[in-house]
């Protein structure tokens, strides 16, 4: 059976590296295709998007994974079954259910692997992968340590003190430099990037301006303007 379990491990394996290959590399081809439209900006040059798409490359392998393996455990009994291997198998004395139990011990391993990526490899390469684009186009800055998280448009800091499991942002402080002059405001709502939004004001003072967010239509980035008003704005997914 030790035999049997490293032929058909190896069998099956081989095809989905060869699936995954394919499927990854389409999909990284897809994400290039997608940074091109960035170069140019700031600093983003051609070097620049194939570190994000390399970066990006262990979040690609993740979501592609269970497809990789479903079809790759199907060409791979297939092909067993093509060469009539499958029939010498069977005449030999051994069983379905042992030919399935040495294709699901590969099919373990591969689900330990994939949680490894999942968890710990993929997340902290799209993070890198993320601030090397933002740094390039030089969009926005982010610091995470023990003061939250720190993004930068153009004049204006924004600092999230807590996210939530809910995806809800709260301690949201906006601040705004012109020139001597300091727009310092503190927003203690929320808000989401999805399509649905509900908007609302609530009544606040910073030094007669306020930096609150711009709703575009559907679900693109809210932008950051100033406002002669005196209110706060708080933006919550629609129930």
């Amino acid at each position: 059976m030790r035999l049997l379990d490293l032929y058909l491990g190896r069998t099956i394996l081989n095809q989905v590296l060869l699936v995954m290959s394919v499927l990854a590399g389409i999909f990284m081809f897809v994400t290039f295709v997608d940074q091109i439209s960035y170069l140019g900006t700031g600093r983003y040059g051609l070097w620049d998007a194939m570190w994000f798409v390399l970066l990006s490359t262990p979040r690609i392998i993740y979501e592609v994974f269970p497809m990789a393996v479903l079809l790759g455990a199907i060409l791979g009994l297939s092909l067993l079954a093509l060469g009539s291997e499958l029939i010498v198998m069977r005449s030999s004395g051994i069983s379905i259910s042992q030919i399935t139990a040495a294709a699901l011990k590969l099919g373990v391993v591969l689900a330990v692997l994939a949680l490894v990526i999942g968890e710990f490899v993929a997340p902290r390469n799209e993070t890198m992968a993320q601030r090397v684009r933002a740094a390039a186009l030089e969009s926005s800055i982010e610091r995470k340590g023990n003061f939250g998280l720190w993004m930068r448009d153009k004049n204006m800091y924004v600092n999230i003190g807590e996210v939530l499991p809910d995806l809800t942002l709260q301690d949201v402080r906006i601040f705004e430099f012109d020139g001597d002059c300091t727009a310092n405001l503190r927003l203690y709502g929320c808000y989401f990037f999805v399509k649905n939004w509900h908007v609302s004001w609530h009544a606040c003072s910073c030094n007669n301006k306020l930096i609150c967010l711009e709703l575009p239509p559907s679900h693109h980035r809210p932008h950051l303007i100033i406002s002669d008003t005196l209110a706060c704005l708080c933006v919550t997914k629609n129930t």
